[in-house]
């Protein structure tokens, strides 16, 4: 072979061995690089990456509480450090840094021992207890959001076993704290009270129930009318308006509690106490709760709203909730909320020309009661009749009190004077619509939430009228 084509050869085996040069791919392999988010995964499990530091001894009070950094996993032992004896072993105390944003707290807690995490503010005030776990499974709390620069203390107790006296390990655990930004329409703890109520500042907010006991309260202040915007030194409600409210709960049963503050101030300054209007739970194995037409009165300043989970079917904390209210103008011919309590809050019905019809809008277990005033000893006969929408709303119609006057054998009662009444006047069995009561004094009539069905998207109607009867 020549020396010329050796050159060529060697010349061609240098360019095909160029580092350069990208190697060819198969198709079928997918991509040869592949790019990890090691942050995002930290954070989704902060020690599952990180190297443990030491607990730093004495830190078994608020005054010697040893800093928890973000992203760092802490290993500490629950044994008394001057001694490897067995038993309920000494709190830890560590503290959470105030940052000058807004942040959402992950903490893991795990090890042998039967933990339980505390949280403490910053003036010692408890702000929930995490003990939900067996031994050996750890604890952790999900979804915690405090203010910017508030620090927060997290107390670690637990049993470990006897043998602990002669293996350390058993009284060992890890603890981590990871953080990323509050959203902005976030609850801020502690939020456990009328006091420390989360300003509402638009028409959403969200949040986490971290415990099984956690209650968040939010507070929204009212315009002078609905529509208009309000201000810190509103004087509230010039005329009366309604609440709507939808709630969504993945993995929780929500409930709602809703209170509402008068304006103004009494005669040695201090404010009227908010006054609880309504206290309502979703159906079970519902994760929503929805409200229309709850009453605000004329006069009304603030209104609060708390949220709170009455079962879970995951972990506290693991999703967020979504809050939404809006405030707006009273329905035309609508039921005027409360009226739950027969008789006491019933509606009053006006008959005009004979007949009378309102519209009105449940939520599980909700009831709606009216009043139509006696009739002066002139007997009348009534036709009452639930006109239903359909779709998820359900509801039945009984008679709660009327000198009943039975001949029809249609649904009818009496009452005797001491709330109590005789056969034909317990009514329906929960699935009537319609009702006939020929009466000379009151009727109450009762719409009732049916199978915990809601009427929210469209309104139930009852409408009544009457025919001369003959005289009792």
């Amino acid at each position: 072979m020549s020396r010329r084509s050796l050159l060529l050869i060697a010349v061609f085996g240098l360019w095909a061995c160029n580092p350069r040069k990208p190697l060819p791919v198969s198709k079928d392999l997918g991509p040869s690089v592949q790019v990890i988010d090691v942050a995002a995964k930290q954070l989704a499990n902060p020690t599952s990456q990180l190297a443990p530091l030491a607990e730093t001894e004495p830190n078994d009070d608020r005054e010697h509480a040893q800093r928890l950094d973000p992203q760092k996993v802490l290993r500490g032992s629950l044994l008394a450090p001057t001694s490897q004896g067995a038993g309920r072993g000494d709190d830890d105390f560590f503290i959470w840094p105030a940052l000058p944003t807004a942040q959402t707290l992950r903490i893991d807690a795990s090890g042998a021992p039967d933990l339980s995490l505390e949280l403490f503010s910053e003036s010692g005030e408890s702000l929930g207890t995490i003990d939900e776990r067996k031994l050996g499974e750890g604890e952790r709390l999900w979804g915690l959001t405090l203010r910017p620069g508030q620090p927060l203390y997290v107390r670690v107790r637990g049993r470990v076993k006897p043998e602990a006296a002669h293996e350390p390990t058993l009284g060992a655990y890890q603890l981590s704290v990871s953080s990323l930004p509050a959203a902005p329409d976030s609850e801020f703890e502690p939020n456990d009270s009328l006091a420390q109520a989360t300003p509402m500042l638009g028409s959403d907010a969200s949040g986490t129930l971290s415990t099984r006991r956690d209650e968040d309260f939010f507070v929204i202040q009212l315009p002078t009318a609905p529509g208009r915007k309000a201000t810190p030194d509103s004087e509230g409600l010039r005329q009366s308006a309604i609440l709507r409210l939808t709630l969504s709960t993945p993995s929780v049963q929500p409930a709602v509690r809703i209170l509402v503050e008068p304006a103004g101030s009494g005669s040695d300054g201090s404010t009227q106490a908010p006054k609880l209007v309504l206290d309502v739970q979703a159906s079970k194995g519902k994760e929503e709760l929805q409200l229309r037409n709850v009453t605000l009165p004329a006069g009304s300043a603030r209104v609060f709203v708390a949220v709170r989970g009455q079962s879970f079917a995951k972990a506290p904390g693991e999703a967020r909730y979504h809050l939404r209210t809006l405030v707006e103008a009273p329905l035309e011919d609508a039921e005027a909320e409360p009226n739950d309590a027969c008789p006491a809050q019933a509606n009053a019905l006006t008959l005009s020309s004979g007949t009378a019809e309102i519209a009105g809008f449940l939520w599980p277990q909700d009831v709606d009661c009216y009043r139509i005033g006696a009739t002066d000893g002139q007997t009348l006969t009534y036709q009452a009749k639930l006109q239903l929408p359909g779709g998820d709303c359900t509801a039945s119609l009984d008679v709660v009190r009327s000198e009943a006057k039975p001949s029809d054998g249609k649904a009818k009662g009496k009452d005797d004077g001491r709330g109590k009444k005789d056969e034909a006047a317990k009514g329906s069995d929960g699935k009537q619509t319609e009702q006939t009561i020929t009466t000379s004094g009151e009727v109450v009539l009762k719409v009732s939430s049916r199978d915990r069905r809601t009427c929210f998207d469209a309104p139930y109607r009852l409408i009544v009228s009457t025919s001369d009867g003959d005289k009792q």
